[in-house]
């Protein structure tokens, strides 16, 4: 019985989409409607056993997909409302989002391992910025002043621990950084040294930047 699975544990409800949304499988629909009645469990869950599955799952290759059925089954707006505004429209096929993290799914299947920060500062971008489109949220960023800030306003439903957030933040402050200086004045030998030169490679290539702009 579903509904007893999931009150013994309601982490499952995460899982049930994961593997749905990896295996390509069609959830059944005693288990759906289960899913639909009982996901105001997941409030009930270990928050820290919760931000370890969302991160196995911002580290699949299916993030997109995952996180559409989580949105659809009613389960995103508990630890991720942000990306549920507007009916969803972070997450529809008119928002950028969707393309990169389409393309963070492909690297991923081609092998490429991308860490959770620079998803989690993908997503952190688009929902500070509220743009449709990667030249939008550039524009939008250079005209921001205080994204720490505004990074305060998300992921205020999940358990993100201090040093992500940290990490987060330095990798997007890196970004705009980079955004924000013509090419000719960049050091090449101080963004070398740079700890989070990697990610920051990894987030331009995911937003469709061409990584030598790095």
């Amino acid at each position: 019985d579903p509904n007893v699975k999931f009150a013994e544990d309601p982490i499952r409800l995460i899982r049930v989409i994961r593997h749905a949304a990896r295996a390509g499988f069609q959830i059944e629909e005693s288990c759906q409607t289960s899913i639909f009645k009982n996901g105001e469990l997941i409030l009930k869950a270990s928050q820290v056993r919760l931000f370890e599955e969302i991160k196995k799952d911002l580290c699949s290759s299916a993030r997109l997909k995952i996180l559409r059925l989580l949105g659809e089954f009613g389960l995103l707006k508990y630890f991720l409302p942000e990306l549920t505004g507007n009916d969803g429209g972070l997450l529809s096929e008119r928002n950028a989002l969707s393309a990169c993290l389409a393309r963070a799914d492909e690297f991923t299947r081609e092998g490429h391992e991308i860490s959770p920060t620079v998803i989690f500062s993908l997503l952190a971008i688009f929902i500070t910025s509220q743009r449709l489109t990667v030249p939008e949220l550039k524009e939008a960023f250079f005209e921001m002043r205080s994204f720490p800030e505004e990074l305060q306003d998300s992921f205020t439903h999940l358990a993100l621990p201090r040093k992500e957030r940290q990490r987060i933040e330095d990798l997007v402050f890196l970004w705009t950084r980079v955004l924000g200086t013509p090419a000719e004045r960049l050091k090449p030998g101080s963004l070398g040294r740079n700890r989070y030169l990697q990610d920051l490679i990894w987030l331009m290539r995911c937003l469709g930047q061409d990584q030598s702009e790095a």
